[in-house]
């Protein structure tokens, strides 16, 4: 994906972050790995590695069990196995290791390195966190302080939901329910990632799981009506519907996965395993619909209010 220019809006940026998934772009080959190590900064290893700027242990520490805890739910839950790396750079060491600009977190082709900033405000994504904050209505601050949060702290904590979607996309392809962005079907790919993350949140950090679905209502409820609304017109532009449209496609996938989740749990991922799995064919969306219809009743109704 190439990135276009960014709104300064935190929930619109998300969608672009997550657009990035497993796709092909330079610096972020199967040779990642490789420029990590080469930067030797230091790693902590338990489950997975997690090589960090130094200064930025106590992030890492942080970032580190988020992860593990998700992937220790899931080999529990689904019998799935990830090997993962995660880096967790300063901008200096960031630019030395990839292409992609400072603080989108992405996931590289294998052998798998999810990348998250070190710092937050200094790179394209949330450079303009503290001026968006003037355009957020007093009710949505509000409600974020009910739950024990500043507007601040709460975009800090939902940032790092981008990680679980990165490892939900590898989850995702290592179940056979969907492949990595690019590749068909897109928009199942991005919902299923999210759902991935989402459930995970709602099983263990149900606090944060509710941070997510609150952050994207609010995305949904001050953006204006949007070009592109159908799932058609995603499977065909994908990003190149613009960066906002693209947020408000992923504000409607966190949104759809909580609904979801809140009739089929974990049983939803499951029950999509039984389906035969993807091999690369991009299907008709009235049928990916059908398809999860049996699941999960209300996505062919879902779908309709997209349009």
């Amino acid at each position: 994906m190439k990135m276009k220019a960014l709104s300064q809006n935190f929930l619109t940026l998300f969608a672009l972050i997550v657009a990035l998934g497993c796709s092909v772009t330079p610096g972020q080959d199967a040779k990642t790995l490789e420029r990590i190590q080469g930067l030797k900064t230091p790693t902590i290893k338990k489950n997975i590695a997690v090589y960090y700027s130094p200064g930025h242990k106590k992030r890492a520490s942080a970032i580190q069990s988020l992860i593990e805890n998700a992937m220790r739910f899931y080999k529990d839950k689904l019998n799935v196995n990830i090997d993962l790396n995660v880096a967790i750079l300063t901008k200096e060491q960031w630019e030395q290791a990839t292409q992609i600009p400072y603080d989108l977190p992405f996931v590289s082709d294998p052998p798998y390195v999810v990348f998250l900033p070190a710092t937050y405000g200094d790179g394209v994504l949330t450079a303009g966190s503290k001026s968006s904050k003037l355009s957020v209505p007093p009710a949505f601050i509000q409600r974020l302080r009910a739950m024990g949060y500043t507007y601040e702290k709460g975009q800090r904590e939902n940032f790092d939901f981008i990680s679980l979607h990165e490892l939900g996309h590898v989850i995702c392809e290592r179940i056979s329910i969907a492949e990595f962005p690019g590749k068909p079907n897109k928009w199942l790919n991005e919902f299923t990632a999210t759902y991935v993350a989402y459930a995970y949140l709602r099983a263990k950090r149900p606090k944060l799981a509710l941070l997510a679905r609150i952050f994207a209502e609010h995305q949904l409820a001050v953006m204006a009506k949007q070009k592109y609304s159908s799932l058609e017109d995603f499977e065909k532009l994908y990003s190149n519907v613009g960066p906002e449209n693209y947020g408000w496609y992923q504000s409607k996938f966190i949104q759809r996965a909580a609904q979801v989740y809140d009739t089929e749990g974990l049983s939803f991922i499951e029950e999509l395993r039984k389906f035969p799995p993807p091999g690369g064919k991009t299907l008709p969306v009235d049928t990916v619909l059908a398809n999860l219809e049996e699941v999960a009743p209300g996505f062919i109704a879902w779908a309709k209010t997209l349009r």
